[in-house]
């Protein structure tokens, strides 16, 4: 057999076209030869013969391959086709075969003339890739072989690469990630995945050659597509709950620090209650720096200046470190004076944050200074 059974059974397609019956029988025989189970080489066999009016062996032909697949429809017309021009009916063709056999001779008939072409012989259908075979098991062990439809032997190499994580995880934290350990199975991880490529690229060469049957892909080939998509949906949803969560800590902490703005925000500070602005008050505050070590903030008044009952001067300099004085008397009777000054004393040779925060007598709290020096 110098040739391989695909190029026998297309050869014998191409000669059954051009009308050359007799070679045409003779190479799907080749085919039939080297793997007797291929049902389209009988089929097309039994055509061939059908065209040349051997009927016995035509109808042989169609009964091997009903055999092979019962619902084969094209077979069963065929062979209908065949009893009628042959004049006789299943069951007495049935009988027919049974006194053959018992003679141990084959039926014979006259020979008839070549009807018209009943069926255009059916090509062999290639309907798996290797390459895309391979590449299913190159991102997914055993996904190449479900894709060839063998459920087993996909799960199989799935169970195989599953395993071997396991107890590489498992042995590597034992044994405090032993190089050795790591670099043993790793070889045999790589082992499994190669051999998977390999395999599924193979069994698809296999079932376009008519070497193995083929119905359809295994039901499993939609479990790594599945698990992806659930990957996807999976990032998206923690992606969006972590900038949901993120904002409402963002939100929770700026109400929790007080919110300080020169707009009106309230701001929490000790000694302080916190019950927002209605009407913003007309107060002001100066700070200078004396050096690197001092900085005095000043009380100005304002038009307001009656109702400021408290000043609570923060300092926070550049090493984060804060100091806090708080001028005048929450008690909500006499406004502070104008001109008070709070001298904070500390290291302000960087860059320095200042805030004033006034109390006035109708309970709101406003900031009055916020600046950098």
């Amino acid at each position: 057999m110098d040739e391989p059974p695909a190029s026998w059974f297309e050869q014998g397609v191409a000669l059954f076209e051009q009308a050359r019956y007799s070679e045409a029988v003779a190479a799907f025989d080749k085919a039939i030869a080297f793997n007797e189970n291929t049902k389209e080489a009988w089929f097309n066999r039994g055509l061939s013969h059908a065209q040349m009016g051997n009927y016995p062996l035509a109808l042989r032909s169609f009964d091997k391959t009903l055999q092979l697949d019962p619902s084969h429809e094209n077979a069963k017309k065929a062979r209908g086709m065949v009893l009628g021009l042959m004049g006789t009916t299943e069951e007495a063709y049935a009988v027919q075969q049974e006194a053959a056999k018992a003679a141990a001779a084959p039926v014979a008939r006259p020979p008839a003339s070549p009807p018209p072409q009943m069926f255009r012989p059916r090509k062999r259908e290639k309907p798996r890739s290797p390459v895309l075979a391979a590449l299913f098991s190159f991102f997914f062990p055993g996904w190449g072989q479900w894709y060839d439809g063998n459920r087993w032997n996909g799960l199989h190499l799935f169970a195989a690469m599953l395993v071997l994580g396991v107890a590489d995880l498992t042995t590597s934290i034992l044994l405090n990630h032993n190089f050795l350990v790591l670099l043993t199975f790793l070889v045999l991880g790589l082992g499994v995945w190669v051999f998977g490529m390999y395999d599924a690229y193979a069994t698809a060469g296999r079932i376009n050659r008519g070497e193995v049957p083929f119905d359809r892909k295994s039901r499993l080939f939609w479990l790594p597509v599945v698990a992806v998509a659930l990957v996807i949906v999976a990032a998206v949803v923690v992606a969006l709950l972590t900038m949901v969560v993120m904002s409402m800590i963002g939100s929770s902490a700026l109400h929790g620090a007080g919110g300080v703005s020169p707009g009106g925000s309230s701001f929490s500070a000790p000694g302080f209650t916190s019950q927002g602005i209605e009407n913003v008050k007309v107060v002001a505050a100066t700070v200078q720096k004396s050096g690197d070590t001092s900085i005095v903030v000043t009380y100005q008044g304002g038009q307001d200046a009656d109702k400021l009952d408290q000043l609570v001067v923060m300092v926070t300099d550049s090493a984060g470190k804060v100091q806090t004085k708080i001028l005048g008397q929450a008690s909500g009777m006499t406004p502070l004076d104008v001109g008070s000054t709070a001298s904070l004393t500390g290291a302000y040779s960087g860059k320095n944050h200042v805030m004033a925060i006034g109390k006035f007598s109708d309970g709101s709290v406003q900031t009055i200074l916020d600046t950098y020096l």
